[in-house]
């Protein structure tokens, strides 16, 4: 036989200028490990206690304010090439429950003789859980309004050099930072590491990695990873099983270091600064 069940909700917190609240639900008098987002008075998704949520307004905020500080100018205002324009900067799902933005700069970045592409920079989020958040640096030759999705989760383009250098993502869960000032150091540290690859980016794609500078990275690694990020790497007799381009290696590591949402902010961070010291910033 079916028994009635209490079911309500609890008040645990809110974001009154974006009508955003989270509440707690609550079976029989007992909180369970789930709570409601709710926008006004419209339910906007089921996620567990964990999920931290994070405003699009706030993460949109934050990347305007980047982006007078750096010299970026909203997608849609950008001043070179384009294939077919963008009305705006900000796209939005048909439940306004996810926000993707894209910046760009002006100025071309010099990648060979007389060689240049652009450089733009995005951000990604979303309120329901179906995004974690995300930024990305990437490079393009013309703009067009279906590049939105450009340095989401490393998401490139084969087409016209549209290709995300280097991206950041992670899951709304307590190991992401909310905090304004934090967001905008991720931000500053994602464009200037951008610029540094740009200019190393055909070199990188042309030279042969080096055992010592593998060497060097692997070993700040979680070591229970490396046989399946880098399958061409003994770790243990230190050394590389086949040749393989500077590129490659970048983009294995980079992708392992952001995709580990066991890793918070801060050690992907820390672990991307190894990185790019080795195979970046000392050539």
């Amino acid at each position: 036989m079916l028994e009635d069940v209490s079911l309500r909700t609890l008040l645990i917190d809110e974001w009154k200028e974006y009508r955003l609240s989270e509440h707690r639900i609550v079976v029989n008098d007992k909180g369970t490990r789930y709570k409601l987002i709710m926008r006004g008075s419209e339910p906007i998704a089921i996620v567990s206690l964990r999920y931290k949520l994070l405003p699009n307004e706030e993460a949109l905020k934050v990347a305007d304010e980047v982006a007078y500080e750096v010299g970026a100018v909203k997608f849609n205002e950008f001043r070179g090439k384009w294939f077919n324009s963008a009305d705006d900067y900000v796209l939005y799902n048909k439940k306004q429950t996810q926000m993707h933005a894209l910046y760009a700069f002006d100025d071309p970045v010099a990648i060979a003789n007389n060689d240049t592409v652009q450089l733009g920079f995005s951000i990604h989020n979303s309120i329901d859980g179906t995004l974690g958040f995300g930024a990305g640096i990437f490079t393009f030759r013309h703009a067009c309004k279906n590049m939105f999705l450009l340095g989401y989760r490393g998401y490139s383009m084969n087409f016209d050099d549209r290709i995300t250098l280097q991206y950041i993502y992670h899951r709304h869960t307590k190991g992401l930072v909310i905090a304004k000032q934090a967001m905008k150091n991720i931000l500053h540290l994602l464009i200037k590491n951008g610029v540094q690859i740009i200019k190393r980016y055909r070199d990188m794609t042309n030279t042969v990695a080096k055992e010592q500078a593998i060497k060097k990275i692997v070993d700040k690694l979680p070591q229970r990873a490396i046989d399946r990020i880098m399958p061409y790497y003994d770790k243990e007799n230190k050394r590389l099983l086949e040749e393989v381009t500077e590129w490659q290696v970048f983009n294995d590591l980079t992708g392992y270091i952001w995709h580990n949402n066991k890793a918070s902010i801060e050690t992907k961070i820390n672990q991307m600064r190894i990185v790019e010291k080795e195979l970046v910033i000392t050539h």
